[in-house]
């Protein structure tokens, strides 16, 4: 029983270093389209919706690109805060954390 979980965990081991050894490979991609996000708003501060992509030009380099897809959808939003936890600053985390 103890070989078998001995050869479980040689396998186990193998399989996850070749798995991160293939983790520090660069990917490179080429691709001929760019994702662009944008938000409008009028003079008021609201935003503006059912805009249309004759509406938009996109220059790249000053030559004018063709927008070959668009969407007028809306997209989630995340935040996130982050706060160094450093045991030197234990006042501060505190007064942060409150």
């Amino acid at each position: 029983m103890n070989l078998i979980k001995f050869i479980t965990a040689i396998i186990v081991i193998a399989f996850l270093a070749v798995f991160a050894a293939a983790q520090d490979e660069p990917i490179q991609i080429d691709t001929n389209l760019v994702t662009l996000n944008v938000v409008v708003k009028d003079a008021r501060g609201n935003f503006v919706k059912n805009l249309k992509a004759e509406q938009f030009e996109i220059f790249d380099n000053e030559a004018k690109q063709q927008i070959s897809q668009f969407s007028a959808e809306e997209s989630a939003v995340s935040f996130g805060i982050v706060y160094d936890m450093h045991p030197t600053t234990d006042e501060r985390t505190k007064a942060v954390l409150e």
